[in-house]
Formats: C-alpha cells, sequence, structure tokens
C-alpha cells in the first residue's frame, strides 16, 4: 500500500547532488511468466548500465549509480523468485533515498536517470484509484471495508441488539403495533450508528468515496441517516449482506472494482466535456500542447488535463526554463532552446510542482474533440488569449 508519507517525500526529493535512478516494471504474472520477468528484469537494468555509460558524469555519480542499480538488480531479481499478487514495480533510487511501490496494474519496462524522479508513470496509476470505504449493511449488523489500489481490509464490524421481525398477538403488554415499532425504532438506532461511524471515518480523511452493499429492504432506511456530505459521495451500490458466507469477500471485491471504473470513466467523461465547453467559448478552457504550456506556465490553470501514455517532443530555455511545443531561440530571453524527448512529463512535473490538479484520462476516453491535452483555467490572461491548438 502506497503511503501518502511516501508519496510526498517522492514529489519533494530533488538531491542538490547526484543522480535518480527511477525503473517501472511489468511484473504481471498472467502476463509474463517468472523466468520471462527475470530476463526483461536483467536487460532493463543493463539498459540502465548503457545510459550510465555514455553519459558524461562525474565519476564519483557514476560509481554511486551503478550501486544503485546493482541494489535495484538484487531486489527485482529476489521479489521476481517469489509468488506475487502486485502487477507493477515502481522503484526509485538515489542519494540517500529508496522508495518501492509496489501497483495494480502492469506498466511498461522503462528506466530513466535524470536529477528528480521521473514520476509520471506513477502519477497516472494513482490517478485511477481513490480510497473508497465499502460499508456492507443490514437491518442488525454492518461491516466496514477500506478500499485502495484493488486491496479491500476490514476496518469495522458493527453489531447492534436488533429484536428480529416476528408477528404475535401479544407480548408483555404490548400489542401487534407496538412490537413492531419497538423492532423498527431499534433498527434506526442500528443505521444511525453505523451512519455516525462512518462521518467519524469521513471527517478523519479515510476515504474519499462511499460504496454501500445492502439490499433495497434497507437501502433507503439507511440512506436517510447519512450525513449529506455521505450521502453525496455515495458512487454505487450492490446486493449484499454482512456474512461472508452469503456475500464472499471475493464478490465484494468485483462489485466494489466494477463500481469503481465504471465512475472513474464518468469522471474522465466528464473532465473532458468541461475542457472543450469552455475551450470552445474561450472562456476558462483551453485544447492543444502550445495554448496548454503558456496558460500552465502563466500560473492561470486550476486542472491539467492529460493523455495517459501520451508523450510529444518539445524544448526547454535553459536560462529561464521555458516549455515549448516547439522552437529554436526562447521567446522570452533569446536563448537557444534545448530539445526535449518528452516535453509533456516536463509540463506534469512543472504542475505538480505549482500546486495544480493534475488528472490523467485513459486513452479510450480520449476523441478526436480532444488533442490529448488541455486544462481548465484559474482565469485567462488578456495577453495569452491563445486559441485551441
Amino acid at each position: 500500500m502506497i503511503s501518502q508519507t511516501q508519496l510526498t517525500e517522492l514529489l519533494h526529493f530533488k538531491p542538490k547532488k547526484g543522480y535518480v535512478l527511477s525503473v517501472y516494471f511489468n511484473a504481471n504474472l498472467g502476463e509474463f511468466s517468472p523466468d520471462v520477468q527475470k530476463i526483461e528484469a536483467k536487460k532493463l537494468i543493463q539498459q540502465g548500465f548503457d545510459v550510465l555509460d555514455s553519459r558524461d558524469i562525474d565519476r564519483d555519480e557514476k560509481n554511486e549509480i551503478r550501486a544503485h542499480l546493482e541494489k535495484i538488480q538484487d531486489y527485482l531479481q529476489s521479489v521476481l523468485l517469489t509468488a506475487h499478487s502486485f502487477r507493477g514495480l515502481a522503484i526509485f533510487a538515489g542519494p540517500g533515498f529508496w522508495q518501492v511501490y509496489e501497483l495494480p496494474r502492469p506498466l511498461r519496462n522503462a528506466i530513466y536517470l535524470d536529477r528528480t524522479p521521473y514520476i509520471r508513470p506513477l502519477m497516472a496509476v494513482l490517478n485511477h484509484y481513490h480510497r473508497l470505504l465499502v460499508a456492507v449493511v443490514d437491518r442488525r449488523e454492518a461491516i466496514l471495508y477500506d478500499y485502495y489500489m484493488g486491496e479491500l481490509n476490514e476496518i469495522k464490524h458493527i453489531r447492534d441488539d436488533v429484536p428480529g421481525r416476528v408477528r404475535i398477538a401479544g407480548w408483555a403488554g404490548y400489542g401487534e403495533d407496538k412490537i413492531q415499532r419497538h423492532i423498527i425504532d431499534h433498527e434506526q438506532r442500528h443505521f444511525k450508528n453505523v451512519a455516525d461511524v462512518l462521518f467519524q471515518f469521513f471527517k478523519a480523511e479515510r476515504f474519499e468515496y462511499l460504496v454501500l452493499g445492502t439490499h433495497d429492504a434497507e437501502k433507503n432506511a439507511f440512506e436517510q441517516h447519512l450525513h449529506p456530505w455521505l450521502r453525496e459521495r455515495i458512487i454505487g451500490w450492490f446486493a449484499a449482506e454482512p456474512d461472508i458466507k452469503l456475500t464472499p469477500i471475493r464478490r465484494i471485491l468485483d462489485e466494489v472494482a466494477a463500481i469503481e471504473k465504471a465512475h472513474r470513466r464518468k469522471q474522465d467523461e466528464e473532465i473532458i466535456r468541461e475542457v472543450l465547453e469552455e475551450a470552445h467559448g474561450k472562456r476558462l478552457g483551453v485544447t492543444g500542447l502550445k495554448a496548454t504550456l503558456d496558460m500552465l506556465q502563466s500560473g492561470a490553470v486550476q486542472t491539467l488535463v492529460v493523455e495517459e501514455g501520451w508523450k510529444h517532443a518539445g524544448a526547454q530555455c535553459p536560462g529561464c526554463g521555458y516549455l515549448y511545443d516547439e522552437g529554436e531561440t526562447c521567446a522570452y530571453c533569446n536563448t537557444p532552446l534545448e530539445p526535449l524527448q518528452d516535453v509533456v512529463d516536463e509540463a506534469v512535473t512543472y504542475a505538480i510542482d505549482a500546486g495544480v490538479f493534475v488528472h490523467h484520462v485513459s486513452p479510450d476516453t480520449v476523441t478526436e474533440a480532444f488533442p490529448h491535452i488541455g486544462a481548465l483555467l484559474r482565469f485567462r490572461p488578456a495577453e495569452k488569449d491563445t486559441a485551441a491548438a
């Protein structure tokens, strides 16, 4: 599981001296056997040594990088000898720095050597996942699960003393109607208790969205007790009950994964539609690489929207650092530009550093009307009112 502390350390890791190795590896056993994975790991590390030998780097720094490459190689070989459920690995090694992420999605094998971590593939994966709380509820019990990146973990089991529903002519001086009201009152107290626990978890920032597992008979009654903030965060529900014999964990996983996938696609489609609508009216939106780079570097971007995995060559000014989709000379300081193999990754890194939210959209949600990249703006600078490219 990726912790927020780890991610924060990675995003802010910029060593004053030395280089960082960023390694992405496809560890999906459903796609490659362990033997094939070990061979591919050796090839990948050899690529790293080849890149290192081709670079004009100080001898001491080269020795340090070689040591990191050997450590990564040993780690990969040891991990690939064992059975594993993760499908991808992201490894970062630098001066006094070592982080490994086990990921639920396969990644393209790649190795990068730079002054800072190459984080775009990792951010694209993380962008697909939200922390969900799954509440499987009936009239007497509730099991709450934490769901993140395909993993489901029970965090609380709630049981309340609720009488069974019976039909009886009289009991302890009660008439039948009074007995039923007594039972319903206990049910409502149970639902309120569960709802209160959920709200406490939410206030503690334990989840972003809520998924309900219940039956029609209890669903509406339970939702009435949820705080409005929680009701608006429900992204789906499925028929279930808090008895793993009747609702196995595997089924809960499958149901929640399908709900999350549908929600993710809906989010992608909505944000692309919003960008296109704003850009079409030349309001608070732009599309295309040139216009997006201009707006991003003017400080006007609120949300950067980019197709996952899309790359585009570009250039950067070594003097002022300005990014360009093409060109030879900086328009601001007349310095000759240096070519970039992927200006999109630099733009994503720039956005993250500037506190701009980055939303990676799946390729299957991108249409011809959306040219791979765009942005929602906080404002539109008059001097940067560039037409969508």
